[in-house]
């Protein structure tokens, strides 16, 4: 597979001068799903900014299917569909007004799909977008994200404040697209749920890095938590020498460890230390804290 997405030591600072991304790599292949999770501020939005040309790096690289978006902004965006969190339109538009102007803006635009999709939400074209929930708002956002067949799906924080229906709505048409195999997305969540539900693999944004760029399943079912008491830590240290982990968090009165091995095996290996460390399986959501110390 080639790569949708190629990001090498990308760095961007705020306009206060505070560094946000500064030593991003990432790499997305054609026909992944990947959800992107990290703090509050941690830089999500910008690097998606920084995908869609809007933003400029400040330091390193970013390809979109081969192409830098900033001095290729329409040759990248017009195979680009993107959803964030806040309404981009006015609220005075009118629904079907903005398909329109979507209508002559893409040359592959699916009208077809438009109808399917406008009749699927129960959406009113002749209302204006101010007096739309904000639920049907993001649902019309995503109809004009999707209804031209993008190559790349980007999407921040989508459905964030929405109701259980629809959010449920949204994940129905993600997994609609998925099932078609022909778009790569890039989901931006602070629902771990979500990211499971939709994603095949996750890429954890952490002070400026991915800390974590890996496959779900994969860290779904091998990931072990050790908490090791300070007295044991040297011990532990040795005889995890062999196990993958990711480094030590240290709290009161002892360590935690987040081991990258099926927790049957991290027994196996730390059998020596009679029982003093604590061992437990641990989900995507533990993870996340584990390694940012914080919830999303």
């Amino acid at each position: 597979m080639s790569a949708i997405i190629e990001c090498t030591h990308l760095q961007r600072k705020f306009m206060s001068g505070t560094p946000v991304l500064e030593d991003v790599n990432l790499t997305v292949e054609q026909g992944s799903v990947v959800g992107l999770v990290g703090r509050n501020g941690t830089g999500k939005s910008t690097l998606i900014k920084t995908l869609l040309g809007l933003l400029r790096p400040q330091g390193g690289e970013v390809r979109v299917f081969g192409l830098d978006p900033f001095k290729e902004p329409v040759a990248v965006r017009s195979r680009i569909g993107y959803v964030a969190e806040k309404l981009v339109f006015p609220a005075g538009a009118k629904v079907g007004d903005i398909f329109e102007i979507h209508r002559g803006i893409y040359r592959n635009w699916d009208y077809a799909y438009e109808l399917e999709l406008v009749a699927r939400f129960g959406i009113d074209r002749g209302a204006k977008f101010g007096t739309l929930s904000k639920g049907q708002a993001q649902q019309a956002s995503l109809i004009c994200a999707i209804a031209h067949r993008p190559e790349l799906l980007l999407l921040d924080e989508p459905a964030g404040g929405l109701d259980p229906a629809a959010r449920k709505a949204f994940i129905d048409v993600y997994i609609d697209l998925m099932s078609k195999g022909d778009v790569t997305i890039l989901l931006s969540s602070h629902d771990m749920l979500d990211v499971e539900r939709i994603c095949n693999e996750i890429a954890i944004l952490h002070k400026g890095e991915i800390l974590v760029k890996d496959d779900l399943a994969a860290l779904r079912e091998g990931l072990t938590l050790a908490i090791v008491p300070n007295s044991e830590a040297a011990g532990f240290r040795q005889l995890a020498s062999g196990l993958p982990a990711f480094p030590g968090r240290e709290r009161n009165s002892d360590v935690q460890y987040v081991l990258r091995a099926p927790i049957d095996e991290c027994r196996a290996v730390l059998d020596e230390l009679n029982g003093n460390v604590a061992l437990s399986s641990l989900s995507l959501g533990d993870l996340f804290i584990e390694l940012t110390g914080g919830a999303i």
